[in-house]
């Protein structure tokens, strides 16, 4: 009982680290997309976004190799299962149909958008699309799964992960800026998928496949609006 309670609170105590980790490492990422975005010299701004894309690498690795160090868990994008692809396809297909329903809502309400998009528009205006999802359609999914499902479901609430789906979908939706309860169902619907799908699989790779697909199809849906 006694190891049991230790090994709980010693899992809090990691899964903190890393997310303060990511925290970190993410307020440094936006901070230097912005920063590289307000240079007025083109070849510079060039520069900057090459630096931020190297930036978010390497941001990656620092979370992975963290994540990987205190709970061993790691993933792979080169080969899944059957059942990893069926899993992923009805992930994605699911949540684009969630957000499709949500936005008939919203617009019938006068609202054409959420405003974690309004302010992520607003800050791609100018920047080449490869940095974009680079940055944000590659690299920030895989540290937001690193974080939220495997820190959060995989790590603290290894022994219980329903409470651990929940937990991390609500503070994933209460961190994208929700104003309404449509950016609440959005955004913590998202989680609450990816959440399943790596209980269900058991593989990593599988909620950071659905979170990229999804942010890339996002992204590109965003700047052709």
């Amino acid at each position: 009982m006694k190891d049991s309670t230790i090994e709980r609170v010693w899992s809090i105590i990691l899964g903190l680290g890393l997310g303060t980790l990511f925290i970190i490492l993410n307020i440094f990422l936006n901070m230097s997309f912005t920063t590289a975005q307000a240079i007025d010299w083109s070849k510079g701004r060039m520069f900057a976004n090459l630096f931020c894309c190297l930036l978010a690498v390497v941001s990656v690795w620092i979370l992975l190799f963290a994540l990987k160090k205190i709970s061993g868990i790691t993933f792979k994008l080169d080969s899944f299962s059957k059942k990893s692809l069926v899993t992923i396809f009805f992930g994605l297909v699911i949540y684009r149909l969630l957000t499709i329903l949500c936005f008939h809502f919203m617009m019938q309400k006068g609202m054409s958008t959420t405003i974690n998009d309004q302010m992520l528009n607003q800050s791609f205006k100018g920047v080449p699309l490869f940095v974009v999802v680079f940055i944000y359609g590659f690299c920030t999914p895989i540290m937001e799964e690193m974080a939220f499902r495997g820190g959060i479901i995989g790590l603290v609430f290894k022994k219980n992960q329903m409470l651990g789906i929940l937990f991390s979908s609500i503070l994933f939706s209460a961190l994208h800026n929700p104003s309404e309860v449509f950016s609440w169902i959005i955004y913590g619907g998202f989680a609450l998928i990816v959440g399943y799908a790596y209980s269900k699989t058991k593989e990593l790779g599988v909620p950071v496949a659905i979170h990229i697909l999804n942010n890339v199809i996002g992204i590109v849906g965003l700047l052709l609006h």
